[in-house]
């Protein structure tokens, strides 16, 4: 059961990988992963919350950091080594198979940072 799941998984990053690339997301997702990219949405939503809501931005600012902490802190310490899943780019099986428009981080891969950051942030 657990290999066809795992056979499964390969074969849809396969397909994903290399059937749905095109040049347009090829030039624009690394850009979306540079963490920099994000800083002035980041600004802007600081200036905002203490323009518009001056003392109580200041402890929704807080609050966003502490989630934001958190959800990395859940994903990364918890689930992350619970699972064990290692990264395509990381497995000797597909090295010759991936296209690697971006380096590979080291380590495991089964949540994205942002999955558990982002639902909570959607409720507070």
């Amino acid at each position: 059961m657990m290999e066809s799941i795992q056979q499964f998984d390969v074969e849809l990053f396969l397909k994903i990988h290399r059937g749905l690339s095109n040049g347009f997301f090829d030039w624009l997702m690394p850009l979306m992963r540079n963490r920099f990219f994000w800083s002035p949405l980041y600004l802007f939503i600081v200036v905002f919350c203490i323009k518009q809501y001056k003392k109580q931005g200041y402890y929704i600012i807080a609050m966003l950091l502490f989630t934001f902490a958190m959800g990395d802190l859940i994903a990364s310490r918890l689930i992350k080594p619970l699972v064990s899943r290692v990264r395509p780019c990381n497995d000797f099986n597909l090295a010759n198979d991936i296209i690697h428009r971006v380096p590979c981080g080291s380590g495991l891969s089964f949540l994205q940072h942002m999955q558990p950051i982002i639902l909570p942030l959607r409720y507070f």
